[in-house]
């Protein structure tokens, strides 16, 4: 069963808003996907020193999840350390004084986006950021005849300010 998530999140004390939109494939009688991509677009918030940059999240059965970031020069990489890999893309990017329990809140969100509808952050499920919207679309057929990195378009998650 294939799904989409779409969801924003905002860290208000770190400077920054997420916005992400994340496809995958649960196996029949599987609870978790085995095979997902994941779109982040960060923006920064008003009075923010932090520059708008993207990520991309990649899971495969039976490997670590990769993750790649063009904008800041980062190839396909494997995510170890999230809250390091995290601090040091934000901080690359320009934000300041970051919070770290909210870096570690984007970071929950940004990996359970890969689990499928029942591991993802909803409201009420967490308290170091602020859950600003989510939608689940359940049985979504898309085309998983492509390259999994093709599954969603850049185009279909906006950029910061449109």
């Amino acid at each position: 069963m294939g799904y989409r998530f779409h969801a924003g999140y905002q860290a208000k004390r770190s400077g920054c808003r997420i916005q992400l939109l994340s496809q995958g494939y649960v196996k029949f009688g599987h609870d978790l996907a085995d095979s997902s991509l994941s779109l982040v677009q960060f923006c920064p918030l008003s009075g923010s020193p932090g520059k708008p940059f993207r990520v991309e999240m990649l899971e495969v059965p039976n490997e670590r999840i990769k993750v790649a970031c063009e904008d800041l020069g980062m190839p396909l990489t494997d995510w170890k350390s999230s809250k390091e890999l995290l601090f040091g893309l934000l901080s690359k990017a320009g934000y300041k004084d970051m919070v770290p329990e909210e870096v570690e809140g984007l970071a929950r969100v940004m990996i359970s986006s890969l689990a499928g509808p029942k591991g993802v952050v909803l409201e009420g499920q967490i308290d170091s950021v602020d859950v600003l919207q989510t939608k689940i679309e359940y049985a979504y057929e898309g085309n998983r005849s492509k390259p999994q990195k093709e599954w969603i378009d850049a185009s279909e998650l906006s950029r910061c300010g449109t």
